[in-house]
């Protein structure tokens, strides 16, 4: 993933646990280090973080395609504990979510393009793709790549500015609690 600085690339499971990201990718869901590695999640960042919000120009639409992703995900994988546990918490804890649920939307993750308004880097477009490299059950991808590629409107803004350490910050698997 470093090679693709400054470029932000993720790779996260197929209920989007953040695996691994470089440091622009972690810098483009602002705050997510908040939360240790382990808990590290896309979805509850989007709908539970304080500043979840904040990266999506058209929140409830990323947001209305992250909840159909997690249903695609229940209808091809009914029995994977970790993702009953996700939505179980996500319906609680967010009455958005709950609501977004309830349409009984189903959305295949792949790619695609994503505005983001980033508050360091401004107004981004970025366009994605998933590249599969392992399988999980059902045949359903299990890690996805998604390097981004677009631009900014303060271009190099993203690289982390002291330079140090490596940029990719792999994370432990995901535990729920």
């Amino acid at each position: 993933m470093e090679s693709l600085r400054p470029s932000p690339a993720c790779v996260v499971s197929r209920t989007n646990d953040l695996l691994a990201a470089n440091r622009p990718g972690l810098r483009l869901f602002a705050g997510i280090t908040d939360w240790p590695p382990e808990r590290r999640n896309l979805t509850p960042h989007m709908f539970l973080h304080t500043m979840g919000r904040r990266p999506y120009r058209d929140w409830e639409k990323t947001a209305g395609h992250s909840a159909a992703h997690l249903r695609a995900m229940a209808g091809a994988d009914p029995d994977m504990p970790e993702l009953a546990q996700l939505v179980g918490e996500l319906a609680v804890m967010s009455p958005e979510f709950a609501r977004l649920w309830e349409r009984y939307e189903v959305r295949v993750r792949g790619g695609g393009q994503k505005h983001f308004n980033h508050p360091e880097v401004g107004s981004m477009r970025l366009h994605y793709g998933a590249d599969v490299r392992a399988y999980g059950r059902a045949g359903q991808p299990d890690r996805a790549l998604g390097p981004a590629e677009g631009r900014a409107a303060r271009p190099g803004r993203m690289a982390p500015r002291d330079g140090s350490g490596t940029a990719a910050e792999p994370v432990s698997a995901p535990r729920r609690r």
